[in-house]
């Protein structure tokens, strides 16, 4: 498949995509234990454009499938990944939920709110690090 790339700025962009706001929280916001490992990781991706974003762009988590469904379609439509993005699903709820369009390359990967010591979070970070700048 033929690459492309950013028209914008030349850069690979990597989408995060976590699950749901926190109200008066932006998606996986610096201020959650996720999203101070998103921004670990980002960190160390200098050369890509980094988005954060949730499947669900509501301040709850929705029970309905139907309206599940709806929102990962809506969340294809806000993001447009292109054909050489790199879309992080972050965790298994997310990967359940999301919507493959053949869009993207994309990665599952654990949740980022995970327990544990400095090294396994560093871990963590180092192995995203590694799966996104090996594509």
């Amino acid at each position: 498949m033929k690459q492309y790339q950013n028209l914008m700025n030349n850069m690979k962009r990597v989408i995060f995509v976590g699950l749901h706001y926190k109200s008066d929280y932006k998606a996986l916001d610096s201020f959650t234990k996720s999203g101070k490992v998103i921004d670990a990781i980002i960190e160390k991706l200098p050369n890509y454009e980094c988005i954060k974003t949730n499947l669900y762009d509501i301040d709850f988590l929705p029970s309905d499938n139907n309206y599940r469904y709806m929102l990962a379609v809506e969340w294809h439509h806000t993001w447009s990944p292109y054909p050489d993005d790199i879309i992080v699903l972050l965790g298994s709820l997310v990967h359940n939920g999301f919507i493959n369009r053949n869009n993207g390359i994309v990665i599952k990967v654990p949740h980022p709110a995970i327990r544990g010591s400095e090294n396994k979070i560093a871990e963590y970070i180092d192995r995203i690090v590694n799966e996104i700048t090996n594509i």
